[in-house]
């Protein structure tokens, strides 16, 4: 078993530090069913953090939508894994 959090704050950190969690993310398949896929969270080089698996990208903050709108990556960051309802797997 794995321990899983759902600590935004935290998952934020360890991702800015460089390192790259996997993670569990929900998504429409269709209008009817939500499925969750295992995802890695990974900041790239342009600062912006995505949640990806296999070449599908399920979400993400880029750096231009946290400037254009004068909030925190931290705050954008948060409030995309609410959407994603995203756990992580703690180290």
């Amino acid at each position: 078993m794995y321990n899983l959090s759902k600590d935004y704050k935290a998952l934020y950190l360890f991702v800015a530090n460089g390192n790259t969690p996997i993670a569990f993310v929900d998504y429409k398949f269709s209008d009817k069913h939500i499925c969750r896929d295992v995802c890695r969270v990974k900041k790239s080089n342009d600062n912006s953090i995505n949640f990806t698996a296999r070449g599908i990208g399920y979400g993400g903050v880029d750096i231009w939508l946290v400037d254009e709108n004068k909030v925190s990556m931290k705050t954008e960051f948060i409030k995309e894994c609410r959407r994603l309802n995203v756990e992580w797997i703690l180290p």
